[in-house]
């Protein structure tokens, strides 16, 4: 299966909420790196301090990459909360991450999200649990498949929670996968040619 090249993909951080560190081109390549994003205050990740970075895929032609999945890995806290949008050539696929949990949402779900910004649209858990410790529950990867090969244009994680109500998110590993299909190869039948009874 193929790889995106880390080449083609340029890394975007939303400025006005996040402050990132590390080395961008590590987290695209083969051996992944270190990007650690934290929220301008130093305050924990929640949903009304988030923290946002993005990927863009479109080439100079305006044209997006053809990706089947992607794939995120964090360091050693999980992304408890937060929203993954995959924009495509057909549309936008959101994704909400919940308790741990990856699940795609409809077009009217998402929109209520989306455009409920200012409005809190998950209570985060740290809110919910004053005076009780919170889940250490989580993901560590997140998987989107998105199905057969897509033109992908641009890929955005908001975190809005971390296990542990961490105020720092890491991210080691970005893939963006292609040609799933040969990812396992075909066993080679060993039929001898040509052999004659005895």
């Amino acid at each position: 299966y193929g790889h995106i090249a880390p080449s083609a993909v340029q890394v975007n951080i939303n400025e006005g909420n996040t402050k990132a560190e590390g080395d961008f081109a590590g987290i695209l390549s083969q051996d992944g790196g270190s990007v650690k994003l934290s929220g301008k205050d130093g305050q924990a990740i929640s949903e009304t301090n988030p923290v946002e970075i993005g990927f863009n895929l479109v080439d100079s032609s305006q044209q997006g990459a053809r990706v089947e999945e992607i794939v995120i890995s964090m360091g050693d806290a999980a992304i408890q909360s937060g929203l993954l949008v995959v924009e495509t050539d057909a549309g936008m696929k959101t994704m909400q991450i919940s308790e741990g949990q990856v699940r795609e949402l409809s077009e009217e779900q998402a929109k209520v999200i989306l455009e409920a910004e200012a409005v809190p649209a998950m209570l985060s858990l740290a809110e919910e649990s004053v005076g009780r410790s919170v889940p250490d529950a989580g993901t560590k990867q997140l998987t989107v498949y998105l199905g057969k090969q897509v033109a992908v244009k641009k890929v955005s994680l908001r975190i809005t929670g971390m296990a542990g109500n961490l105020n720092l998110a890491e991210i080691t590993k970005v893939e963006f996968l292609n040609d799933m299909e040969n990812r396992i190869p075909e066993p080679e039948m060993n039929i001898p040619q040509n052999v004659a009874a005895e």
